[in-house]
């Protein structure tokens, strides 16, 4: 990997103004060709070193792709070799590729699953060297770093402390010192103070012996921060002290350097916040001043966005509301800009907080546009984790592959070998060809069973798989509205003597649980239809449809709606009574709720049988929202939704679909009906 040093092209290419890329471009080229020049004539590890020397580089200029070819190139030439830390290692290179060239949460996802991949086959390595012992602490390192991107803390710390193990084995004070840093930093951020003061102190004392003054100001910072969770407000004074203490001590061109101003930034930004805790606010206002001013001359918006939120908490600690105002909409502007989402949420809480302070009717309607706001950007945070695991799953589920196939191959080799030793010997070992025949199918015989036993596990580990995402979705989808319900809860106890508005908020509490009711419901019907056994009986759909139309869960949305039934009598389809009604359950529901916002045209829904020789046909009706094209190839998987209104969690078509699938139905959505929104159930008929 290239250096990060200051005389580094990547330091010069961040730092250079634009019309100074324009050399600094034709110098990186330069360099390129030079190294692309020793590529042909050097050995596989020393293309290797070269092809880690020019990564960054290709970045740069936007030539990722060509870099990659070369990295693919090497990797099939080694398929066949036996070199096995060499192949790992292009694969940490192609790890690395995606997390460099593709800073996104699919290509930090993508990496990941490399350096796992990498780490499993450092394992099964036999007689590990103390080479091998660096490369998987390296890996840890880096494996948790792209996890940190893509803000999975959990998954990064399990990283970070597999890392500290190796690095105390190989007293690598280098690593254990950066290791010690990112716990501290990491458990601050998951508001345990007692564990990032355990690691930060340890740090302490590496850092007294290494001189390195950067991780000291970063670990007296994390100190600082956890001792101010803990309440221990002197102590976390003197600690931040200390940071910015470290700063003034350096020399002009360390404190320009990128990552050392933005330490320094950050503990102003903690100390600031300290002295808003002690209502020191002028002190507090001066420092967020300060950092909003060093952040718009340095371009890094971040801080800026940061220090419009304190001067805002500021302003609303000191009962001036408008000025609050004022500065938090600055802040929520650059943070909207920046896509810095865990700021846009504590701004939104922030609105929250200030508009739930009156109860005036004005006020009451912007804080529900900011709850609504809030559950936008908490399943956009949930679909972006969805993304991060089913990249992870697919690129290793791709690896697995593909490493399946090379085993193949080398097992197809071996067979070859076989036959040609048995041709060449066959007329005075003819006793010897029989036992190998016998052997042969033997062992066909075992891979077949194996391979039968590894099917079914990864039917298992799917299933598992699954059931986690759905437990990880669960608890985040309860927790938005919970927090809607304790907020409606606190201000229905705050208002006095009840009357309309008092019965307004009860109405909405409410609503909320109901909704939370419903969700958990959903959840439990997944696990409950993934696991019981139909009952097949025959069931009269005419009959079904009725008993449907006349759910109270039904009727409550129906009103002012024409439905439009046209069954004839004695239907009849064989399948489970309870999951027939299930799937026509949730399709009936969707297309009564989702009604045109604009109202323009009457709601209606209908629902027409039509026969063919094979099935009879449920077709479902309605002149509501239509589903988007973007997402109508997907409406039938997990999570997924048509629209955001009205609110929904997005398991009624995957709940139909699953139990369709089960009892050997067919369900469609007919996109090609462009008047209206229309499913299609099929059910076979019965002999």
């Amino acid at each position: 990997m290239c250096a990060y040093g200051e005389n580094s092209f990547y330091t010069k290419w961040t730092q250079a103004k634009w019309h100074e890329r324009v050399s600094l471009f034709n110098d990186i080229v330069s360099e390129i060709q030079q190294a692309e020049g020793r590529i042909q004539e050097a050995s596989p590890e020393g293309r290797l070193e070269i092809l880690e020397e020019l990564d960054e580089l290709y970045c740069l200029i936007g030539a990722g792709d060509t870099w990659l070819k070369y990295i693919d190139e090497e990797v099939s030439s080694l398929q066949s070799s036996d070199n096995k830390r060499l192949q790992i290692k292009y694969l940490v290179l192609q790890a690395s590729f995606s997390h460099t060239c593709r800073p996104s949460i699919r290509g930090n996802s993508q990496a990941i699953s490399k350096y796992r991949m990498a780490l499993d086959a450092f394992r099964e390595l036999p007689n590990h060297t103390k080479e091998d012992s660096l490369d998987i602490l390296n890996l840890h390192i880096r494996t948790g770093e792209t996890y940190w991107a893509n803000e999975d803390e959990e998954n990064a710390l399990y990283h970070f402390i597999n890392g500290l193990e190796y690095a105390k084995t190989l007293d690598d004070t280098d690593r254990l010192l950066a290791l010690y840093v990112y716990m501290g930093k990491i458990y601050n951020n998951l508001l345990q103070p007692e564990a990032s003061l355990k690691y930060s102190s340890a740090g302490r004392a590496l850092v007294e012996m290494s001189g390195d003054d950067v991780a000291h100001m970063k670990l007296s910072t994390n100190i600082g921060v956890a001792f101010e969770m803990q309440g221990a407000d002197p102590s976390a004074q003197i600690y931040l002290d200390e940071a910015l203490s470290i700063y003034d001590g350096m020399d002009d061109n360390r404190q320009s350097e990128h990552e050392i101003m933005s330490l320094y930034q950050e503990a102003r930004l903690y100390k600031a916040r300290l002295h808003r805790k002690l209502k020191k606010y002028k002190d507090a206002e001066a420092l967020y001043e300060q950092v909003r001013a060093l952040g718009t001359e340095s371009k890094d918006y971040r801080f800026v966005a940061e220090a419009w939120n304190g001067l805002a908490r500021c302003a609303f600690d000191q009962e001036n509301m408008e000025d609050a105002l004022g500065k938090l909409s600055k802040s929520m502007n650059l943070a909207d800009s920046l896509k810095y989402t865990k700021l846009l949420m504590e701004n939104i809480d922030f609105y929250i907080g200030i508009y739930s302070v009156n109860n005036q009717p004005a006020d009451l309607d912007q804080q529900q546009r900011y709850l609504i706001l809030r559950d936008s950007f908490s399943k956009e945070v949930q679909r972006n984790k969805i993304i991060h695991i089913q990249t992870i799953e697919d690129e290793t589920w791709e690896t697995q592959n593909l490493r399946n196939r090379l085993a193949q191959q080398e097992v197809d080799i071996s067979r070859n070998q076989m036959y040609i030793t048995l041709l060449a010997s066959a007329l005075l070992f003819l006793v010897v060809v029989f036992l190998l025949l016998a052997i042969r199918n033997k062992q066909a015989t075992n891979n077949m069973l194996e391979q039968k036993v590894a099917e079914r596990t990864e039917s298992l580990r799917q299933a598992n798989e699954e059931l986690d995402s759905l437990a990880y979705h669960t608890a985040h989808d309860i927790r938005g509205p919970l927090a809607r319900l304790l907020g409606l809860c606190e201000v229905a106890i705050n208002i006095e003597g009840g009357g309309k508005t008092g019965n307004r908020w009860l109405q909405l509490i409410n609503q909320e649980a109901q909704s939370m009711d419903d969700m958990l419901q959903q959840f439990l019907n997944v696990h409950h239809l993934k696991n019981i056994t139909p009952s097949m009986i025959k069931a009269d759909i005419g009959q079904v449809l009725e008993r449907i139309l006349n759910k109270p869960s039904i009727t409550k949305h129906s009103e002012g709606v024409s439905v439009e039934l046209n069954i004839p009598e004695k239907i009849f389809v064989k399948g489970d009574l309870g999951m027939i009604e299930t799937i026509l359950t949730n399709v009936i529901h969707n297309a009564l709720i989702y009604k045109d916002p604009k109202g323009t045209n009457p709601h209606y829904v209908r629902i027409v049988h039509k026969e063919d020789e094979t099935y009879h046909n449920i077709h479902i009706y309605d002149n509501g929202m239509r589903i988007p094209e973007s997402v109508s190839k997907d409406i039938f998987k997990l999570f997924v939704r048509g629209t955001n209104y009205p609110k929904g969690v997005g398991l009624g078509l995957y709940v139909a679909k699953l139990i369709t699938e089960k009892l050997g139905y067919h369900i469609d959505y007919k996109e090609e009906n462009k008047e209206e929104t229309e499913f299609l159930i099929q059910f076979p008929k019965t002999s």
